[in-house]
């Protein structure tokens, strides 16, 4: 035996083996968290000596992370087998059956495989935890036959198929946990025969069928939870009454309908009552209880209507209160205690002042989000953690531009957006993470801590609701197996225990596309029990659901791993306004706080389904920019003719083209541009050419007027270089007119006469050699 002994301890690899003899059992043997105890013994006759075997095998911590061995099940004697926190995988060994006198089997490990049918020998057990491993296969029928058994822990599995009958033949059962395993089919009748039953504990499975009436005989229940299934069926309030003793009660994330009566709340011991998610026609909280022990309230989108009953804030251990998604109206109520952790009235139609018992609860994180409340007479309160988004939707109090965020989102918009409606066509947001470019795209940071924000471009705000058991981190960090181009996006996400809403303000009329990426980066081990977590939620669009318990897992087929889900919005006109809106129903993981269940997404784009055409602009813009190009029109054209010119005074645009002797001296011939051009014929009439030359052409022109002049224009060549007009303008004697180009395209020079006979024979014989004027036009 002792031989057997030291090849198990052998094969199990342990780092800090204590010493064992290989000849007798030493009473007790310990070391590191390892106990090996020799506590039985037996008479041996023949030799009058007793002889004692292994009794007990205790290795709980101890780094172990090889194959339980088949050796095990050699310990006939062993009556407490415990292997737990450590990292044993492999199989469950079918020797293990050999251990009839066992009476605790613990090995919350990284098991795998199926649990063997041979634990249905062990006649004598009665605490058997296989709870977190990644066990599959189904709950084996032998388990049924364990009648001395008192508590099964199986949760935390990959285990399938149905409930056994079987098991309601373990009468002393009094804890069974089922709970985060892939459980189908109905709850089994025979479990009615438990009547020492005190824990039952079934949650995020996919359980369904309808609740059965025979459960009302189950009255030594203290904890019950049925969360995240799909039972359906009326809200079994008349089997639950029956249930004295239950202290809590956890319905949530089910397809129940009905309502919640007065005796449910009558109930003596209970304490924690989550329900969620009735799909029901509406009821009221009954007006008075005589049950004043609840720690945990949650009545989450029940469809309850009317007020808010006095007792809710008069219940002395209250600490955690949800009565969002319902229908409730009046007032808040007048008191409540200021040592309460969480309370949520969201999304109710609640009016009123906001009480002044907000102001000391400066340790209680609270939501009023989406009612129609009036902000404090006595201003905003110093609250660091109170979701005031949305909360006070009709007040005229609320209109100031920093507590903007607390009107309708809509009044947000036409705020937002005011003279500028339609502004935008696209959005992107990197939810979780900061500013950051993917393929030529930015993504807009989005790693505010707080329940709601508003970008700074005020295009986009988010709002988030629910509450996460001692955390308050709302966006989640970590590596993710993604392409490069795209990792930035998959590296964080926002996280939220229960509503997250996104608004895009000013979008511009059309169909866009709505692309959503996801990556579970919470749930991201699969080589443990942390990536059996479920996450599923709801995704509206337009309050359109178009995802229905999506489960990021299940779609991208493993964790850190990303999937995109595209689809089509519309904005109207008149409402140029996107919500998107993700939701969870109590479906996927419920339990074991904080697991971070909830909504959770990587990254938002919203784009056009259209032609973006940016010359099909507003009304206004088009006035704008037919104003500014007729101006502009304008002064080009009063630039041109004043170049040509055409306008002002004649006294005032003439040139000096020459001088001539009267009775009263010498005057000045002057003329306008225009009148010299016209004198020339316009530069067009071959016969007025007096010569030509590499330089440019010789006009001439007949003046009209009282002078009657007759004087030479040179029109320079258009070929001319800057350089060569240049040395023109610097070394002769000349008018220099530089023309717009695009009327002339050229340069003119005007060549005056100092006599009328030097003109004239000048003229005639070489008009190149006549002086020049140098004067600037």
């Amino acid at each position: 035996m002792m031989s057997t002994l030291i090849t198990v301890v052998d094969k199990l690899g342990l780092k800090s083996a204590p010493y064992i003899s290989n000849t007798y059992c030493q009473n007790s043997v310990s070391s590191y968290g390892i106990a090996i105890e020799c506590g039985y013994c037996t008479n041996n006759d023949t030799q009058g000596k007793q002889t004692c075997h292994i009794s007990k095998i205790s290795m709980n911590n101890a780094g172990l992370t090889a194959v339980i061995p088949e050796e095990m099940g050699g310990f006939r004697y062993l009556y407490s087998l415990i292997l737990s926190n450590n990292d044993l995988h492999g199989p469950i060994p079918v020797t293990l059956g050999n251990l009839i006198n066992l009476r605790t089997l613990d090995s919350r490990n990284q098991m795998t495989g199926s649990i063997p049918e041979t634990l249905g020998s062990l006649q004598n057990l009665r605490w058997l935890y296989l709870q977190y491993n990644l066990l599959d296969s189904t709950i084996p029928r032998a388990l049924g036959s364990l009648l001395n058994r008192k508590e099964l822990h199986l949760h935390f599995n990959r285990l399938s198929g149905s409930i056994p009958d079987e098991l309601g033949n373990v009468v002393n059962l009094t804890y069974m946990s089922l709970s985060e395993n892939r459980l189908t089919g109905r709850l089994p009748d025979a479990l009615t025969n438990l009547s020492s039953l005190r824990g039952f504990w079934v949650a995020s499975n996919s359980l369904s069928d309808t609740f059965p009436e025979s459960y009302g005989q189950l009255t030594s229940l203290k904890y019950f939870s049925i969360a995240g299934n799909y039972i359906s069926g009326p809200l079994p309030v008349d089997i639950i009454k029956n249930w004295a003793n239950v202290e809590t009660l956890t319905l949530v994330g089910n397809n129940f309908k009905g309502n919640l009566t007065k005796e449910v709340f009558n109930l003596p011991n209970l304490q924690y009552l989550l329900i969620s998610d009735l799909g029901n026609a509406t009821f009221e909280l009954p007006s008075e209880i005589t049950n004043t022990k609840f720690i945990s309230l949650i009545l989450r989108n029940c469809s309850i209507n009317g007020s808010i009953p006095k007792y809710i804030g008069q219940m002395p251990s209250l600490k955690y209160l949800d009565l969002s998604f319902n229908n409730l109206t009046g007032g808040l109520p007048e008191y409540m205690k200021s040592d309460v952790r969480y309370m949520s009235f969201s999304t109710n139609m609640l009016n009123g002042t906001i009480p002044d018992w907000i102001l000391q609860a400066d340790q209680t994180r609270i939501d009023l989000s989406f009612n129609n409340l009036t902000a404090l007479d006595s201003g905003l309160p110093p609250n660091q953690d109170l979701n005031l988004f949305a909360c006070c939707r009709n007040s005229s109090a609320t209109s100031e531009p920093e507590i903007m965020y607390m009107r309708d989102p809509l009044d947000m918009m036409n705020t937002y957006c005011q003279g500028k409606e339609q502004k935008y066509h696209s959005l992107f947001i990197n939810c979780g993470g900061g500013e950051t470019v993917v393929n030529g795209i930015t993504y807009d940071q989005d790693n505010d801590t707080s329940r709601y924000y508003t970008s700074p471009k005020k295009n986009w705000a988010y709002s988030s609701s629910g509450y996460f058991f001692n955390s308050s981190d709302y966006t989640k960090n970590m590596t993710c197996g993604v392409s490069v181009a795209e990792a930035p996006l998959y590296d964080r996400a926002r996280l939220s225990p229960v509503s997250l809403k996104y608004y895009a303000f000013c979008l511009r009329e059309g169909t866009y596309n709505v692309t959503l990426k996801f990556a579970e980066i919470v749930y991201s081990e699969d080589t443990d029990y942390t990536g059996l977590r479920k996450r599923a939620f709801d995704v509206y669009i337009q309050d359109d659901k178009v995802l229905h318990n999506f489960n990021t897992i299940k779609q991208a087929r493993g964790p850190n791993k990303p999937i995109t889900k595209i689809f089509t919005a519309v904005v109207s006109k008149n409402n140029s306004l996107l919500m998107i809106h993700m939701y969870w129903d109590g479906k996927g993981s419920t339990e074991y706080p904080s697991t971070f269940n909830g909504p959770l997404i990587s990254a938002i784009s919203v784009t056009p389904d259209f032609k973006i055409d940016d010359e099909k602009l507003r009304p206004l813009h088009i006035a704008l920019i037919a104003i500014a190009s007729t101006i502009i029109g304008m002064l080009l054209l009063l630039a041109f003719s004043w170049s040509m010119g055409w306008l002002g005074s004649r006294n005032s645009r003439k040139i000096k083209v020459g001088e001539e002797k009267t009775d009263e001296g010498t005057q000045e011939i002057r003329v306008t541009l225009k009148d010299l051009i016209d004198a020339t014929g316009k530069f067009r009439d071959k016969k007025r050419i007096i010569g030509i030359g590499s330089l440019g052409t010789v006009y001439e022109a007949q003046l009209q007027g009282q002078s009657k002049s007759t004087v030479a224009v040179k029109k320079l060549s258009s070929h001319l270089k800057e350089k060569e007009k240049k040395n023109w303008k610097k070394n002769s004697n000349c008018y220099l007119h530089w023309t717009m180009k695009m009327s002339l395209n050229c340069s003119i020079i005007i060549l005056r006469k100092t006599s009328n006979f030097l003109f004239t024979n000048t003229w005639k014989t070489n008009p190149w050699k006549l002086p020049y004027l140098s004067t600037q036009i």
